[in-house]
């Protein structure tokens, strides 16, 4: 029910940015491959075409209808500003005749990402977006305005700055990788950056490397996440303009996970981890061998506290699960002030940097991680000696603000930056 909903309220963008009759003026993308009973079809010219699917699903939805003709022309080239209206449209539904973002995705969006959220609410109230187009000038200046407003786009942005002539141009593939990629990582997620180079390098893609300057920063997000892929022939074609069938399928993937077809790179040899889902990778089997060390710890010894894990490399600690949401609810919507403090963190990085360690607030009375703390120090002073090495560092935080010394043969720092200490070692 609520995939038909928003389904449904696609339809009026089409209408608004393509022209044609009815409420989706065809100017859909579509799809379709040759199948008997053609005609049975809708449209007269989507038998055969591979989106042919996508455009009956979305037909058969109630968004999508065609030209005065008969047609659908799914291979008619779609311009960036349709392609910024598709997604915004995409997470809206239509009641009354009244057009607004969809509420369960909106509460879905303030529990998962509340920054975008909040960016979301407060450019719909200032701005008044309501989805329909300039009432003067250029049409799409509500919908590529309201880009900016929430920071899916910048201004200085090097691809899409804020120049109307650029949304006016029709768009190719890399153009498109990159403004759906620019949704997708405020909306939905972002992927280990040392993961997305191995996909990269990995995809198979000949042509992979052949986008314009700065297009290509989503490459690797949208063939992850499944957005987009490549053809059978191993190319991407970033210099391919984009037919209404391709832009309908990546909007159809946006709105629904089931129809993404993620690229999955072969792993047999790497370090790494999975988080939530996703994969991050390590330099090296001692960094990742000590991350998992580090979270059985954590795991061990914190029983009353909140265990947060990090992007693969960092794991929190809280007082409270309530502590731990306030803090992300405050940090994402730059409420920085409010913020409840973490009792402990320890990291490793992941980089070839080859440290790791672990900071504290200057005011932690490690309410619920004393425990852990002294098992972090254990690990990283080995032989039973983590008790001598807490009582060291705990003189140098009483004589100075920083300290380099070697304790059982490790190179050991210590560091007081803006009101942590921090504990690392280099191996």
């Amino acid at each position: 029910m609520q995939r038909m909903k928003w389904m449904l309220t696609i339809s009026l963008v089409f209408s608004l940015t393509f022209g044609g009759t009815g409420a989706a003026n065809a100017t859909q993308e579509g799809a379709a491959e040759s199948a008997a009973g053609v005609a049975a079809l809708p449209f007269s010219d989507i038998a055969g075409h591979w989106a042919k699917d996508a455009i009956l699903q979305a037909y058969q939805a109630g968004f999508v209808e065609g030209f005065e003709d008969g047609t659908f022309r799914p291979n008619d080239i779609v311009k960036a500003d349709q392609f910024i209206v598709m997604i915004l449209r995409a997470h809206s539904v239509t009641k009354n005749g009244k057009t607004e973002f969809d509420p369960s995705w909106l509460a879905s969006l303030e529990k998962e990402h509340p920054g975008f959220y909040h960016k979301i609410k407060n450019a719909s109230t200032t701005s008044m977006f309501n989805f329909k187009n300039a009432s003067s000038g250029y049409w799409a200046t509500p919908y590529v305005n309201f880009m900016f407003d929430i920071n899916a786009l910048l201004e200085t942005d090097l691809v899409f700055p804020k120049n109307y002539n650029l949304f006016q141009k029709q768009m190719k593939r890399e153009a498109s990788s990159y403004l759906i990629g620019a949704w997708f990582v405020k909306a939905e997620e972002k992927y280990d950056s040392l993961y997305e180079n191995y996909v990269l390098s990995q995809s198979g893609l000949k042509d992979i490397e052949n986008f314009s300057p700065y297009t290509g920063w989503y490459r690797a997000t949208v063939l992850i996440s499944g957005l987009m892929n490549g053809y059978p022939n191993r190319h991407f074609y970033p210099q391919r303009y984009v037919t209404r069938a391709e832009a309908l399928t990546m909007v159809l993937r946006l709105r629904d996970k089931t129809l993404r077809k993620p690229f999955q790179p072969n792993l047999i040899g790497l370090h790494y981890s999975t988080n939530k889902g996703k994969i991050y990778l390590y330099d090296s089997k001692y960094a990742l061998d000590m991350y998992t060390k580090m979270v059985e710890l954590a795991k061990k010894n914190v029983s009353k506290g909140y265990v947060n894990l990090l992007e693969g490399n960092v794991i929190e600690v809280f007082s409270t699960k309530d502590a731990f949401d306030k803090y992300v609810y405050f940090t994402e919507t730059g409420q920085f002030h409010f913020r409840p403090e973490d009792e402990l963190v320890a990291f490793v990085y992941r980089d070839g940097s080859r440290k790791l360690g672990f900071s504290y607030p200057v005011t932690s009375t490690f309410k619920t991680s004393n425990d852990y703390l002294n098992a972090l120090y254990e690990l990283l002073a080995g032989n039973e000696k983590g008790t001598d090495l807490r009582k060291k560092i705990e003189e140098y935080i009483i004589e100075t603000a920083q300290k380099d010394f070697s304790f059982n043969g490790k190179n050991i720092s210590y560091r007081e930056i803006a009101k942590r200490i921090e504990i690392t070692i280099k191996y």
